[in-house]
């Protein structure tokens, strides 16, 4: 019977001795980042071994850890890093606080001696708002400090706390779809950035084509993209096919369509305070600034996304007024439709849409003896 008994209460574990599991305790709260992969490599192993009754204690230390052994090495982004930290931090708490959730999460956290800034960290990852690189790297010592004290060092004593073998199916789920979510974000990020960089790019390449003596600067007014600029602008127009509409978000910030005073200055363009309020219109070399770009981009899809952002924009500055912005805003409204005019007066048109969206007026200034069938196509 008392054999029975022991058999009953022997608890399997996948390392192959205390040594071993001891060890990679040990490597695995190391400075040294080889020390660290040693050990993970010895988890993998014990992984394979127990796969369905796996220490999950053990597997948020692996996912905090790699965290460590990934930002140390510099091969990653600060971006990937933040994505990487915040996934290990989430199904942390996600962890520890299973089978709790009916309580506070605040109240549970401060029960298990948490600080509350990190159930915090959690939220703002999971609801989207990443947070900085600091934070993410402070968050994820302080939860491996958390788990060598809460399993590590109690398991030094017996066998493993057997609160800590199972992970559910609802949470590993959960964590999943909050994982997605973080990839999905952080995709977003990149493809922003990938969005502002390329603007750059097309800014700088026009600045130096702009730069020179003014026969120069006039010639490159109209003279047809340089191979270089070529090669960008079909960078740019395969960009927009994936992602047209975050290309006009990032076309309509400041500093881009919306110049700022110094890029009026260095194209030699008056200011905004200088032109009429009610009859905004983009300054002809301004205009030509942009003018590849937006030949390359010029499409009915590509024209009315245009305009539908403008107009959105345009309401959004009627709770925030911002009058440099405002006119840009409006003096792009006028030169697309303005482009689009051939038949009928485009003045009414934008006063009773610029009305309906924003409750303000505006004017057009309009050219009856040109006709165009295409936005800036006559250019």
């Amino acid at each position: 019977m008392e054999k029975k008994g022991s058999e009953k209460n022997r608890h399997v574990v996948p390392w192959l001795n205390k040594a071993e599991w001891n060890q990679v305790r040990d490597y695995l709260y190391s400075m040294d980042s080889s020390l660290q992969r040693f050990a993970l490599d010895r988890i993998w192993a014990w992984r394979t071994r127990c796969a369905d009754s796996f220490p999950v204690a053990v597997e948020c230390t692996v996912y905090l850890v790699r965290c460590q052994v990934g930002d140390r090495s510099g091969q990653l982004t600060g971006n990937d890093l933040i994505l990487m930290y915040g996934t290990a931090l989430v199904r942390f708490l996600n962890v520890i606080m299973e089978g709790r959730r009916a309580r506070p999460l605040r109240r549970l956290a401060g029960n298990l001696n948490i600080p509350e800034w990190l159930v915090d960290l959690s939220h703002e990852i999971t609801h989207g708002k990443l947070p900085s690189l600091k934070w993410c790297r402070k968050g994820c010592k302080v939860a491996l400090e958390w788990l060598q004290q809460e399993y590590w060092s109690r398991q030094l004593g017996g066998a493993p706390d057997e609160r800590w073998d199972l992970q559910s199916h609802g949470e590993d789920e959960d964590v999943k779809r909050q994982e997605d979510e973080l990839v999905a974000r952080q995709k977003e990020v990149d493809t922003y950035r990938k969005a502002r960089e390329l603007l750059i790019s097309y800014e700088k390449d026009q600045h130096q084509a702009f730069d020179g003596s003014p026969e120069d600067k006039e010639k490159s007014l109209w003279q047809a993209p340089l191979a270089d600029m070529s090669w960008l602008l079909g960078e740019i127009k395969q960009f927009a096919l994936e992602s047209s509409e975050l290309l006009v978000d990032v076309l309509l910030k400041d500093g881009f369509l919306v110049p700022t005073m110094e890029q009026l200055e260095a194209l030699g363009c008056a200011t905004s305070d200088s032109a009429s309020p009610t009859e905004p219109r983009v300054p002809q070399t301004f205009l030509h600034f942009w003018l590849p770009l937006l030949k390359m981009l010029n499409s009915p899809s590509f024209i009315h996304l245009f305009l539908e952002k403008l107009f959105v924009e345009l309401k959004l500055l009627s709770k925030e007024p911002d009058g440099h912005r405002c006119f840009y805003i409006s003096a792009w409204i006028s030169e697309v439709l303005l482009c689009n005019n051939n038949k009928f007066e485009c003045r009414p048109v934008l006063n009773t849409w610029v009305r309906a969206h924003t409750g303000t007026h505006v004017l057009v200034h309009t050219h009856r003896d040109r006709v165009w069938s295409t936005p800036w196509g006559f250019l």
